[in-house]
C-alpha cells in the first residue's frame, strides 16, 4: 500500500503539506517560547530587537492555522490512501474474475 501511495501525486503533496505544517508549528512555538520580552525593557530598542519582535509577532500567528492545515491534509492523506487501496482491490478482483471466466 505504501508503494502505491508513493506513486500517487496527491498523496505526496498532502504528505509534504503535513510535514511542512508540523515543522512550521514547531518553529513558531519554539520562537514564542524563547521570547524574553527584552524589547519592552529598553526605552530605545535596537534594530535587532525590533526585528526579533516582528519575528515573534509572526510566530504568534502561525501555530493555529498551521495545525489546522496539517490536520486537514493528514485527513486528506488518509482518505487518498483508503480510496487508492479500494480502487486497487477492486481492480484485482476484476482481474481475478476475468481469469476465472477464461478457464
Amino acid at each position: 500500500m505504501i508503494a502505491r501511495l508513493l506513486r500517487n501525486p496527491a498523496a505526496i503533496a498532502l504528505a509534504v503539506i503535513v510535514l511542512a505544517a508540523a515543522a512550521l508549528t514547531i518553529w513558531a512555538v519554539g520562537v514564542v517560547v524563547e521570547d524574553t520580552g527584552e524589547i519592552f525593557l529598553n526605552p530605545d530598542p535596537s534594530e535587532a530587537a525590533i526585528a526579533q519582535y516582528r519575528i515573534i509577532q509572526v510566530a504568534n500567528a502561525i501555530p493555529q492555522p498551521a495545525t489546522l492545515v496539517g490536520v486537514v491534509a493528514l485527513l486528506g492523506f488518509i482518505i487518498v490512501g483508503a480510496v487508492t487501496n479500494r480502487v486497487v482491490d477492486a481492480d484485482l478482483e476484476r482481474r481475478r474474475a476475468e481469469r476465472s471466466d477464461e478457464r
